[in-house]
C-alpha cells in the first residue's frame, strides 16, 4: 500500500508545522522522525515554511520542548544572522501568524496518524530497496536479510535512545537557554537566587496557617508566570471569583484593594501597561460550588487546551476545598488520594502544578514552618516537588519569612 506524502499538500503541511511549533505531545510522539527536508517548499516556491520548520524543530532537538511564544523572537535573530531583508522577515512573521491560528489541538492525534503511517511506509519502502539491491549484487546473505528486517520494525519515536556521550554541547545549550524558560523563577528575587523553582511535569505547595497569604503567593506565582510567557489556568476553590479578580488587579496596579475603586483610572493606565507587554493568557475557574475534582480540573484543562488555549500552569486555591475522587474513612486517605491524582494530572499534561495548603494552628507565630507542621496529612510534602513555608517574618506584622 502506497501512503501519500502528507508534507506534499500545502495546507496538511502548515497544519503539520504548527503542531510541530505548539504542541508538545505532537512532538514528544513525532519530533525525532520529522526532518527539516519534509517542509520542502511545495513546489519550489515559498520557503518560509521551511526556515520556520527549521527553526521549531532544532528548537526541539535541543531544549526538548515546544518553540510556541519564543517563535517571533527565533525569527528576529534568524533573521539578524542571515542578513534577511525587510521583506523575508515580513513574510516569516506573517506565516508565524497564520500558524498561531492554524494550530487546534484537537487535530493531533490525527496528524500524528498521517505522519507516523508516511514515515512507516518509507522506512519500508527504503528496506524492500536495499534487499531488491543486495539480491542483484549477490550480497543477500543471512545476516543482512536479517539486520534489514530489524530495522524494518518501527520504534515510536518516544521510545528512540539518545546518544548521551554525544551530546555533551546540545545539553550545554539547552541548560543555558532552559534556566527561565523550563524552571520558570517566581520574581521573589532573595528565593529564586537560593533555589531553583518548579519546571513543567512538577507540582509546587505553599503552605502556612491561616490568614498567612497563601492565596497571595498563588496569585503572585499566576502573575509571575504570565511575564515569562506562560498561559495559566488558575482555579479559585474557597473565595468568589469578584475577589479574586480584586486580588490579581491589585497586585498587577501595584495598588491596594481598596485604592482599586477610589483610583480607577491610575489602575486602567497600569493594567493595560501590563497587558501590552504579555504574550500569554491568564483564565480563572470558579469551583466555589465544591464539586471540583482532580478529574474534573484534568477535564476542564483538555477543553481549553482544544479551544485554543493551552496552559502551560495549573494553580489551586486552594487543596482542602478538592473533593476526592471516593470516600475514605480518613481525610488523610483522601489527601493522599487527591496528591496522588494530582501529582500524576501534572506529569501526564506536562504543565507546571501549584496549590497551597493549612498548616497547623501553632504554626501561627512561628518563623520557620516545617514540614511536621502541615495539617491532616504529612504525606503531601512528599508527594510534592518543592514545598514553601510561609511563616511570621521579622519586620512588623505583615512580613513574611519563607
Amino acid at each position: 500500500m502506497t501512503t501519500t506524502n502528507p508534507f506534499r499538500d500545502r495546507g496538511i503541511q502548515i497544519e503539520l508545522l504548527a503542531a510541530a511549533v505548539y504542541d508538545r505531545e505532537f512532538l514528544k510522539e513525532s519530533g525525532m522522525v520529522l526532518e527539516h527536508d519534509d517542509f520542502r517548499p511545495v513546489g519550489g516556491v515559498d520557503s518560509a515554511l521551511w526556515t520556520i520548520a527549521g527553526l521549531a524543530l532544532d528548537f526541539y532537538k535541543q531544549q526538548r520542548s515546544p518553540l510556541g511564544s519564543m517563535l517571533q523572537r527565533e525569527i528576529v535573530r534568524w533573521c539578524k544572522e542571515a542578513n534577511a531583508g525587510a521583506e523575508r522577515r515580513s513574510r516569516l512573521e506573517r506565516i508565524a501568524t497564520e500558524l498561531k491560528k492554524r494550530y487546534h489541538a484537537t487535530r493531533t492525534p490525527v496528524l500524528l496518524t498521517t505522519v507516523i503511517e508516511y514515515k512507516k511506509q518509507q522506512l519500508r519502502s527504503s528496506i524492500i530497496h536495499e534487499l531488491i539491491e543486495s539480491e542483484a549484487a549477490g550480497a543477500l546473505t543471512d545476516e543482512t536479510w536479517d539486520q534489514l528486517w530489524r530495522r524494518g520494525i518501527y520504534a515510536p519515536p518516544s521510545m528512540q535512545t539518545h546518544n548521551y556521550l554525544a551530546g555533551a554541547e546540545d545539553r550545554i545549550i539547552r541548560r543555558v537557554a532552559e534556566k527561565w524558560h523550563r524552571r520558570p523563577g517566581l520574581m521573589i528575587e532573595p528565593l529564586d537566587l537560593s533555589v531553583r523553582s518548579i519546571g513543567r511535569g512538577h507540582l509546587g505547595l505553599w503552605m502556612g496557617p491561616p490568614k498567612s497569604g497563601k492565596s497571595l503567593a498563588l496569585i503572585w506565582v499566576a502573575t509571575s508566570y504570565l511575564f515569562h510567557g506562560l498561559n495559566v489556568l488558575f482555579f479559585t476553590l474557597e473565595d468568589p471569583l469578584p475577589d479574586v479578580e480584586d486580588r490579581f488587579d491589585a497586585c498587577i496596579a501595584e495598588m491596594p484593594i481598596a485604592d482599586l475603586n477610589v483610583h480607577g483610572e491610575r489602575f486602567r493606565q497600569r493594567f493595560e501597561q501590563f497587558r501590552s507587554r504579555l504574550r500569554s493568557q491568564l483564565r480563572i475557574v470558579d469551583g466555589t460550588d465544591g464539586s471540583i475534582t482532580i478529574s474534573t480540573i484534568e477535564s476542564i484543562w483538555e477543553r481549553e487546551r482544544d479551544g485554543d488555549f493551552p496552559a502551560d500552569a495549573v494553580i489551586i486555591d486552594y487543596d482542602d476545598e478538592i473533593r476526592p475522587q471516593r470516600k475514605q474513612s480518613e481525610r488523610r486517605l483522601e489527601f493522599a488520594d487527591i496528591y496522588r491524582d494530582l501529582r500524576q494530572f501534572v506529569a501526564r499534561t506536562q504543565v507546571i502544578g501549584w496549590t497551597a495548603a493549612q498548616a497547623q494552628r501553632r504554626a501561627e507565630d512561628e518563623r520557620v514552618i516545617s514540614g511536621k507542621m502541615i495539617a491532616e496529612d504529612i504525606s503531601k510534602i512528599r508527594k510534592v516537588t518543592m514545598a514553601i513555608g510561609i511563616g511570621r517574618g521579622d519586620w512588623g506584622e505583615n512580613s513574611r519569612y519563607l
